[in-house]
């Protein structure tokens, strides 16, 4: 008798894009960063500039978590994603 692992497999549709609520909340405020960053670099205001940026951040880093924790491509939470027939 021998032992076999189970391989841990995600299936990731290939027709997808990336489609996840992981990826539209993170884009979405990398959005709204990138506008209020804009905006602080065409009034030379360096603070709103810089929320800017770290907001870009929180973007990214909601991005990462939503994912780990199941709302990414593919994952189990995940009701964004476009199914094909």
């Amino acid at each position: 008798m021998t032992d076999q692992k189970e391989a841990r497999t995600t299936t990731i549709d290939p027709h997808n894009h990336g489609r996840s609520t992981a990826g539209y909340v993170g884009v979405v405020i990398m959005l709204v960063a990138a506008v209020i960053a804009c905006i602080g670099v065409a009034m030379a205001a360096h603070v709103i500039t810089i929320i800017g940026f770290v907001l870009a951040l929180v973007g990214v880093l909601t991005w990462v978590m939503l994912a780990r924790a199941g709302y990414g491509d593919g994952g189990p939470k995940n009701t964004a994603a476009h199914t094909h027939d």
